[in-house]
């Protein structure tokens, strides 16, 4: 249960780093400065990924595993069908840019 209490204070940190950022861009302007407020927001949000994945891999490959090791053979085949849908859709959407990219160059 003590992860419990960390996953809890770690969410209450990012919460209040995403006000903070929010209310930044609201009292700046979003618009002046050069969208120095969205740049910020956008950080931030790829720092909210970075550690979403992070607390993933943590907390389901290394406690998942010290729990029950045989579980681990199954979070590989997850993990393989998740890869495989990430890739088909980063396929589709190089595929889909080509196509526009060609479609405004030879006007079809």
């Amino acid at each position: 249960m003590k992860y419990a209490k960390i996953i809890k204070w770690i969410l209450a940190v990012l919460f209040v780093v995403g006000i903070v950022f929010s209310f930044y861009g609201f009292l700046v302007g979003f618009e002046s400065n050069g969208n120095a407020p969205v740049d910020n927001m956008l950080y931030c949000a790829y720092a909210f990924a970075l550690i979403t994945v992070a607390a993933v891999v943590f907390g389901v490959v290394v406690i998942g595993g010290i729990n029950n090791p045989k579980s681990l053979l199954k979070l590989l085949a997850g993990l393989v069908a998740i890869v495989a849908v990430v890739l088909f859709a980063a396929v589709r959407c190089v595929v889909s840019a080509v196509n526009i990219v060609l479609a405004a160059r030879y006007g079809k």
